[in-house]
């Protein structure tokens, strides 16, 4: 398990892009454990997460590059729709964990378009279907903010090629 330290920058579930702050010992429930002291990079939250859990910490990888951030529009991620809402769930979970940007915006638009054909109908995503699209917008936008100049309701609109990216 890789040691991680004081100032480094890892990402926690969904917490997203955290620093490390501090390392310390605390007496939680009767048991002394050491913990690491993280604070949100997006908020002002501080979460403490024991040093034997560091294995859910992600690397952060360096940010896409402008061609890279481009290229995320052209794959659309199968989801299979006749799935019920608690398998589509796990699906959607499955995806979150691999943590590949890719992966995530073929994702969201596979939503998206999902979310077209059943306004056609009159109809309306299924609330896991709209929880997921929020989370892909979310974890999108934490990573392209990392390059471009954008606000969280530009993350669409770039995947969708109706808007140009502008690099910071």
């Amino acid at each position: 398990m890789k040691q991680f330290g004081i100032g480094d920058k890892i990402k926690y579930g969904s917490y997203g892009e955290c620093r490390i702050t501090d390392i310390r010992e605390e007496n939680i429930g009767g048991r002394v454990r050491d913990f690491y002291v993280l604070a949100q990079c997006k908020s002002s939250s501080t979460i403490l997460v024991p040093v034997e859990k560091a294995n859910c910490f992600k690397e952060i990888c360096p940010p896409l590059t402008f061609d890279e951030i481009k290229s995320l529009s052209s794959a659309m991620t199968e989801i299979d729709w006749t799935k019920d809402d608690k398998s589509r769930g796990e699906v959607f979970k499955d995806i979150f964990e691999r943590d590949d940007v890719s992966e995530i915006a073929g994702t969201l638009l596979n939503i998206l378009s999902r979310q077209k054909a059943l306004k056609l109908q009159r109809k309306k995503l299924r609330t896991t279907d709209l929880n997921a699209l929020r989370t892909c917008e979310r974890i999108l936008f934490e990573e392209l903010s990392r390059t471009l100049t954008l606000h969280e309701e530009d993350v669409t609109p770039i995947l969708q090629g109706n808007l140009e990216p502008q690099l910071k």
